[in-house]
């Protein structure tokens, strides 16, 4: 009986887990998207019908949905009506970017769960203070309308992060009553003005704050009075003449903001220079677009300052010198026309540096003396600087990055980056460089990446690229490259090596992807004889027929054109048995080109100090295997007289082991 009695439990039960089962399943749901995801607590319910060109709330989605996203569709105020199906668990509503200007009281007081309204890009027409009542927000986002009620947000003393636009030109400064809001964003689109009191409701619990104000005119003495809490200030005002030096901070003043931790400026014609006095944790400090700045009286606890599409103009050695902990340092686009030897002085925990996007000519020498341990990214790009010279980076030991894209460059001096030993990514993009120095990364090991692209590069050095073992990617596009063995043993030597360019000529390989070439066995023959002649660093030919001399030195990819095979023989044959205390060398010889003997001077010095190279290393390889031999004979004879001697105690009947 009770068994009867569950199995007609479980058939009842079955259709619900069904229903259940079938209420919510991964993948789609209509022309939306469902999910699932870990939550703070539970398991969370997500449905993302973003950009799905809706027109109306589809009813046939899951009635448990935790999260709806509705962003970047065709609702209107009427097509929200179904919100309400939802309203039971629905704790986070986005409809960002759709045409929302009405919405219902009564839809809204239906989300009870509802945690976080994301409202970004609909403007609505009225917001009354009934709107807002029955909710527990902690996050509203883009909240806008034409019009405010004064006690629009009264309500809302569970919100904790609030982002609101004003379309009204007049602010009630009693707006943000009863509001415990840590972070606010408010933008006045019309407004030319704002009460001095209208954020001192955030006292005790405001710890970021960003204001926009495109017509601002200024912004009153005063008004961050007791926002003892705040963290992060932002200011963004295009019409903001000036701002006041006592905006943070006054003697006789007893609640400051004075413990700032970032201030971000942007767009405000004029700052005085004591604007940052009394700041005693200030961090990060932004000066972005400011039309007239004076050299600033900076805290020296400074760690990363921004000062992007300011006019600066010039940097005078007293700007950064109390700046010793500063790491981060942007003067991109700030309209340098030129810098002093002593503009960095002080700067001596500098790493990050960006100059980039000025007018630049020429670096003075020991301009990075103060930083040359520490900074690891250098960036001048956009600027005219003609050629570089060896002084500009030798001296930053620590370099890892530099940017030189789209100068006016034509010379690069071979020692430019001689010791540059930390150097990993250069950028040469875009400038006017035809040739390089061979030995221009001879010392530059840990290089990685090298761009030089957009140039007017023909020709490469087979030589050029030699011990860059860690080179990863090379750009030469945008070259008028020249495909010969260079750039072949250059592609096979190093088979991991990203090479992106197009060969121009020869025509046999026009608009070939230089990392499609296929391998030229002629090539490497060059390359397997020039060794042997490598030894000698000049030979001097003298032709009997013509009666003329002429020196030449050995290149080790053009030793096998310059030089005939049967030379080398000679060569190698004749100098073995010789006396090398002397200057030169003759040797007689028959040219396979030519029909005449011609006589051959080498360095014998030279020739002495590679002989004595190959008598040590056939010295240490002889050592080596004597002392291999010696040490198996010594193994041989112990193992045999250990047999002699188990053999002579078995014979005496004892056993160093039992016996088997």
């Amino acid at each position: 009986m009770v068994l009867s009695l569950r199995i007609l439990i479980v058939f009842l039960l079955l259709p619900l887990l069904s229903l259940a089962t079938q209420q919510w399943t991964d993948g789609a749901c209509g022309n939306c998207i469902c999910s699932r995801k870990r939550g703070n607590y539970e398991m969370e319910y997500v449905v993302n019908c973003t950009g799905k060109d809706i027109k109306s709330l589809p009813d046939n989605l899951p009635r448990n949905i935790h999260r709806l996203d509705l962003s970047f569709n065709s609702l209107g105020s009427s097509s929200l009506k179904n919100l309400e199906l939802y309203g039971k668990d629905l704790m986070s509503l986005s409809l960002a970017s759709n045409n929302v200007t009405i919405i219902n009281t009564d839809i809204l007081s239906s989300l009870r769960h509802l945690e976080e309204l994301d409202l970004t890009g609909n403007v609505l027409d009225y917001i009354d203070d009934r709107l807002f009542f029955a909710l527990n927000l902690r996050k509203l986002s883009g909240i806008s309308a034409k019009m405010f009620h004064r006690s629009a947000f009264w309500k809302l003393v569970s919100l904790e992060d609030l982002s609101v636009i004003f379309e009204q030109e007049m602010i009630d400064e009693n707006i943000f009553k009863n509001l415990q809001v840590f972070h606010l964003d408010v933008t006045f689109r019309y407004a030319k003005e704002i009460p001095i009191s209208l954020f001192h409701f955030g006292t005790n619990t405001l710890t970021r704050l960003t204001i926009d104000g495109p017509l601002l005119s200024s912004l009153p003495n005063g008004i961050f009075d007791g926002l003892t809490v705040l963290k992060t200030l932002t200011i963004r005002g295009g019409n903001i003449r000036w701002l006041s030096n006592s905006l943070f901070y006054r003697p006789s003043a007893t609640s400051m903001p004075l413990h700032l931790n970032k201030i971000s400026i942007i767009g405000v014609k004029s700052i005085p220079r004591d604007l940052f006095k009394g700041q005693l944790s200030l961090k990060f400090t932004t000066l972005k677009n400011i039309e007239d700045i004076p050299p600033l009286d900076l805290p020296v606890q400074l760690d990363n300052l921004d000062m992007s599409g300011s006019n600066v103009f010039r940097v005078s050695p007293d700007v950064f010198m109390k700046l010793t902990n500063l790491r981060e340092l942007n003067l991109s686009n700030s309209s340098l026309t030129s810098l002093e030897s002593e503009s960095f002085i002080g700067l001596s925990s500098l790493s990050d540096l960006d100059l980039s996007r000025n007018k630049i000519v020429t670096l003075p020498e020991k301009i990075f003396e103060a930083c040359r341990y520490t900074l690891d990214f250098l960036d001048l790009s956009y600027n005219q600087i003609p050629r570089i010279q060896p002084f500009y980076f030798n001296m930053l030991k620590s370099l890892r990055v530099l940017d030189l894209s789209h100068n006016k460059i034509q010379l690069i001096h071979a020692k430019a980056f001689e010791k540059l030993n930390m150097l990993t990514d250069l950028k040469c993009r875009g400038n006017l460089i035809s040739t390089l120095p061979d030995t221009l990364f001879s010392n530059v090991l840990s290089i990685q990446v090298i761009e030089l692209g957009k140039n007017n590069i023909s020709r490469i050095a087979s030589t050029l690229f030699d011990n860059l073992y860690q080179l990863s990617s090379l750009n030469l596009e945008s070259n008028p490259l020249h495909c010969d063995c260079s750039v072949n043993l250059l592609k096979m030597k190093y088979r991991y090596l990203q090479i992106q360019g197009v060969c121009k000529t020869p025509e046999e390989y026009y608009a070939y992807q230089v990392s499609k070439l296929k391998r030229d066995e002629s090539c490497y023959n060059i390359e397997e004889g020039s060794s042997s002649v490598s030894l000698f660093s000049s030979i001097q030919v003298t032709t009997d027929s013509q009666k003329t001399s002429f020196k030449q030195t050995i290149n080790p990819t053009l030793a096998m054109i310059s030089v005939s095979t049967k030379l080398v023989d000679v060569l190698a044959s004749n100098t073995s048995n010789d006396n090398l205390s002397g200057n030169s060398h003759t040797i007689e010889h028959y040219d396979v080109t030519e029909e005449h003997p011609t006589s051959v001077y080498v360095n014998r010095s030279l020739l002495a100090k590679q002989q004595t190279t190959i008598w040590h290393g056939t010295g240490f390889i002889v050592l080596y295997v004597c002392v291999g031999i010696l040490g198996t004979v010594i193994i041989i004879t112990t193992a045999i007289g250990c047999r002699n001697v188990c053999k002579d105690l078995r014979r005496r009947g004892t056993y160093i082991l039992p016996p088997p």
